[in-house]
């Protein structure tokens, strides 16, 4: 060999020890004969030991370099290599210095005689600790965002470009309500109604002609047959090319929002409609005229609601209806039945105690209630009904009836529950008022008017009587000696005078006449007559009547007896305080004369 030729090969030698160490590859040669191994100078590195300790023999190899997990499968490695002549690209654990874990890989050739004995061979060894340590990290990074995916509340998805789910996590399979395994490598045509599906087919075609992200706001129907309010946002997934490999997407439920949302709108509704019933609660003549607006103000409130009612609950538990918003000849006021027959008993057996959803009417087959809309003739398949309470005693049932199954949501039954728990204050101020008003136009003693109303109705009357040409007669009546029962026997026996004279004269002319305490002992009366000869005759008639009855207080007894005036409108006169003057003169004629003198 000339110097040339030494240099080159010495240059070859030093350019790939440098490679070897660059690349943290080394070489291993193994002198099967003699049973001595020897590596490349930069193994020391590699294996992280020291070789000044290596005596060349396999026994140091198994004993000290490889960790003992990895003995045997190094032995058989070898028997096998022996075999082929080739050694497999099989990663041992080393015995490591270190904290790290240190791992190789082992490669190599073996060669045989002309006897076809192995003697000798060689090979490289890799360090892969480094490349494992990136395996192991981007493994953890990938559990750990796979755990992440897994633990997240919202239902996540991702399908490859012609639509079939490859990936999603328990939340979509619990949303869409099938098992992982159900879902991977399906279509949506095979997991939601076909309806359904073609939306959101369409939505992502949509997405892969345009691009970007997509964010919708779509409904959804669950397994069990209930909607929920749902927002879709997705993206495509671009690979290194930017070609579109799928679409990843992510759904975020919006019910509960959207609930909250109709429960306020409804909350507020609820309110307004109470707030007008309360300030028109002077203008209900009866309780049936506040319940039955009541209840066609708050029909709206539950969207296509066929109709509503509201059931009484009497003392001996019948159930009638108290009022509705239909009745289909006169079925409403005929309707009584014991509480427990009802439908709403058996719902509830017998725990009335919220607001509660009826479903499936029919299959209760009441014979007593009942279950088909006289106003529609459909049936009522699903009910909402209300309990109010009146002291602890249930005393009406509001009910909410619909010709669908499923009308009837939660939200309604949160409004519902408010609306029970307002009606009974409604009620309270309604009587509260009517007692007050029937205080400010009721004598508290007779029940009958006093002076104030009856002045206050006299012009309707009036305009009664001119506009069916009649005549109105007014009568000025005094009790006879008041004072004189009340000195005797005691003011008790007044005032059940008062109270006798009172029932008497009331029952005594029952034509819808008009009666009014107007002072102690004076009394007026409203007749609205054709002729005054009837009613002149009547009077006369009264009046020697109750002079005949005895009248009982406690453990006395006396007679009665009154005197009248009579003023004729319009012969008398046309304006009330003359008619009143006119009849208050002839009463005290009569009163002193006891005749009766009134043009004819």
């Amino acid at each position: 060999m000339n110097d040339s030729t030494s240099f080159l090969a010495q240059k070859n030698k030093n350019l790939l020890e440098y490679a070897l160490r660059e690349t943290e590859v080394g070489t291993w040669e193994w002198d099967v004969s003699k049973n001595i191994i020897s590596f490349s100078s930069n193994i020391s590195d590699i294996l992280e030991i020291d070789m000044q300790n290596f005596d060349g023999s396999i026994e140091f190899v198994t004993k000290h370099i490889l960790h003992p997990d990895y003995v045997d499968i190094f032995n058989v490695s070898i028997k096998e290599a022996f075999l082929t002549g080739y050694t497999s690209k099989t990663e041992y654990l080393l015995r490591a210095t270190s904290d790290n874990e240190l791992w190789v890989r082992l490669d190599g050739q073996f060669y045989r005689n002309a006897d076809n004995e192995v003697t000798h061979g060689c090979g490289s060894i890799i360090n892969l600790s480094s490349l494992k340590q990136v395996f192991t990290l981007i493994g953890k990074n990938i559990n750990f965002l796979e755990t992440l995916i897994q633990i997240i509340p919202s239902p996540m998805f991702y399908k490859d470009i012609n639509g079939h789910f490859k990936y999603c996590n328990s939340a979509y399979a619990a949303f869409i309500g099938r098992p992982m395994n159900e879902i991977t490598n399906q279509t949506i045509y095979n997991l939601v109604p076909r309806p359904l599906a073609e939306v959101y087919a369409n939505a992502d075609r949509d997405l892969v002609r345009e691009g970007g992200v997509q964010v919708f706001e779509s409904t959804f129907q669950t397994q069990f047959g209930n909607c929920r309010d749902i927002i879709f946002k997705k993206s495509l997934l671009l690979d290194s090319d930017n070609d579109i490999t799928g679409i990843v997407g992510i759904i975020l439920d919006i019910t509960e929002h959207k609930e909250s949302q109709r429960l306020i709108e409804k909350q507020n509704m609820v309110k307004d409609i109470l707030i007008s019933i309360s300030h028109a609660i002077t203008t209900y003549t009866t309780e049936s005229d506040l319940n039955f607006d009541l209840l066609h103000k708050l029909l709206p409130v539950f969207e296509d609601c066929d109709n509503a009612s509201i059931l009484n609950i009497t003392e001996d538990n019948f159930m009638e209806i108290y009022s509705c918003t239909y009745d289909h000849e006169g079925e409403a006021q005929n309707f009584s039945i014991p509480l427990k027959d009802s439908y709403i008993y058996k719902h509830s057996n017998g725990q009335f105690n919220r607001s509660k959803i009826i479903r499936n009417v029919q299959s209760y087959g009441s014979q007593h209630q009942p279950i088909v809309d006289p106003s529609t003739g459909l049936l009522i398949h699903e009910t909402l009904y209300v309990p109010t309470f009146d002291e602890g005693i249930l005393k009406f049932i509001l009910t909410f009836n619909s010709s669908r199954n499923h009308h009837f949501s939660k939200i309604d039954c949160e409004i519902s529950n408010y609306i029970g728990e307002q009606i009974p204050t409604i009620l309270q101020v309604f009587n509260l008022n009517r007692n007050i008003l029937r205080l400010s136009r009721y004598d508290g003693l007779t029940n009958l008017m006093n002076r104030h109303y009856f002045n206050e109705t006299f012009g309707e009357h009036i305009a009664t009587a001119v506009s069916e040409h009649k005549k109105l007669v007014l009568v000025t009546f005094d009790l006879d000696d008041l004072k004189g029962i009340n000195d005797t026997f005691g003011h008790g026996a007044g005032d059940d005078y008062l109270k006798y004279f009172s029932a008497f004269i009331s029952d005594y002319f029952i034509d819808k006449d008009i009666f009014a305490r107007v002072g102690g002992d004076e009394f007026n009366g409203l007749f609205l007559v054709t002729t005054t000869d009837a009613i002149l005759e009547k009077l006369l008639e009264a009046q020697k009547e109750f002079s005949s009855h005895t009248i009982s207080s406690g453990d006395v007894t006396f007679n009665g007896r009154f005197s009248y005036g009579v003023a004729v409108y319009p012969s008398d006169s046309s304006d009330m305080d003359q008619l009143m003057t006119i009849s208050d003169r002839r009463m005290y004629e009569n009163k002193t004369k006891n005749t009766n003198d009134v043009p004819k």
